[in-house]
Order: C-alpha cells, then sequence, then structure tokens
C-alpha cells in the first residue's frame, strides 16, 4: 500500500542505537530513487519521511549501527 510514512509507522525508535555504538556513522540513510541521503536527526528525517509517497521500505540496522532505509526495493 502507498503512503507516506513516519518514524513511528516504521519502528524507527525500536531500532535507533546509541551514538557511542555508531560513532561517526551517520544516523540515518535514506535510499530514494537511486540516490542515498544522510539524515542527522530525527526531525529532518521526519520532514523527509514526509516528502516520500511510496510502498514501505525496508528498513534496517545496517554495519555501522545507523539506520538504513530503503524505498527502491
Amino acid at each position: 500500500m502507498r503512503a507516506y510514512h513516519t518514524t513511528e509507522s516504521l519502528g524507527i525508535k525500536a531500532l535507533e542505537r546509541p551514538a557511542y555504538e555508531r560513532g561517526d556513522f551517520p544516523r540515518y540513510l535514506v535510499t530514494v530513487d537511486g540516490k542515498t541521503e544522510t539524515v542527522k536527526t530525527p526531525r529532518a528525517l521526519q520532514k523527509l519521511l514526509g516528502s516520500i509517497y511510496s510502498e514501505r521500505p525496508e528498513v534496517f540496522v545496517n554495519a555501522g549501527n545507523g539506520i538504513s532505509i530503503n524505498f527502491d526495493q
């Protein structure tokens, strides 16, 4: 189902890792239309998600302990 997604609807909070686990790795990586955007804050992520209308993305903790959100499935 196509929709606008939020951090709540994607379960982002449950996947968050503390800054000491991420180190210098970006907090969020969002892939849309073949491009990956680095997002630093939850507010910026919410704003970006509010501009993407799509199917549910793949959401996972990546190797750097940040969160990857992949809309290009």
